[in-house]
């Protein structure tokens, strides 16, 4: 299966193509440019140099979300309008769960956490073997407390990913050795993480069905409550 991954979920845009879980073609860039005006250029570039035609991609995964709720919204319609015309299967994975994928041939706990807003975090835990990565605390949003008292009551060693992950260290276990941080190059988002996850879920559906997963309300959604 050769798998066209896009990531644009936070700060960095993320472009990847996978051929029978072999990485063809990867590209991460983080500028001052929209996502709006890069992810397509970077697409084109990634079956260009991957050396295939677009009628090859047979998937295509991208993250749905937590993130920011443009760029998210930004990558969805991207897939859609990729789709309309080969009418090629879709899956919208967890940002939290491809971010653990980045750390898949670690063994043990992964924290992956990204800011949602002042001392409120998106949060998931994940358990890899090595090969395959199993959810053990759902994906949430809430208190960066909350995320010390679960990962105290867990009493192992975990890795910690995402844009907060430094953050996450110094502010709540800076004395805890058995939390850590993941190498620099593994921190952030990357599309490799979200064709891995979309792999190894194989749970794929037409592209109008790709929603957006945000775990809070967005700001339209607050000004109609007020």
């Amino acid at each position: 299966m050769t798998i066209l991954g896009i990531e644009t979920s936070g700060k960095v845009a993320s472009v990847a193509i996978l051929k029978d879980g072999c990485v063809l073609y990867t590209e991460t860039v983080f500028t001052t440019l929209t996502h709006s005006q890069t992810l397509i250029p970077m697409c084109e570039r990634a079956v260009k140099s991957a050396g295939i035609s677009f009628s090859g991609i047979e998937r295509i995964a991208v993250s749905e979300g937590p993130g920011s709720y443009t760029g998210l919204r930004i990558g969805i319609a991207a897939v859609k309008g990729m789709c309309l015309k080969d009418d090629i299967l879709t899956v919208g994975v967890s940002t939290l769960k491809a971010l653990s994928h980045n750390l898949l041939p670690y063994t043990g706990l992964i924290l992956s956490v990204m800011k949602a807003r002042e001392n409120i975090a998106y949060f998931g835990i994940y358990r890899s073997d090595g090969g395959k990565i199993e959810t053990v605390c759902d994906d949430a949003v809430s208190d960066i407390g909350e995320i010390k008292s679960i990962v105290d009551k867990l009493d192992e060693r975990i890795v910690v990913v995402g844009d907060w992950a430094e953050f996450i260290k110094q502010e709540l276990f800076c004395d805890n050795d058995n939390v850590f941080t993941a190498p620099a190059d593994k921190l952030l988002q990357d599309a490799r993480g979200v064709c891995l996850a979309a792999i190894s879920e194989n749970k794929f559906y037409p592209s109008s069905e790709l929603n957006a997963k945000y775990l809070q309300i967005t700001k339209a959604e607050k000004d109609r409550l007020k």
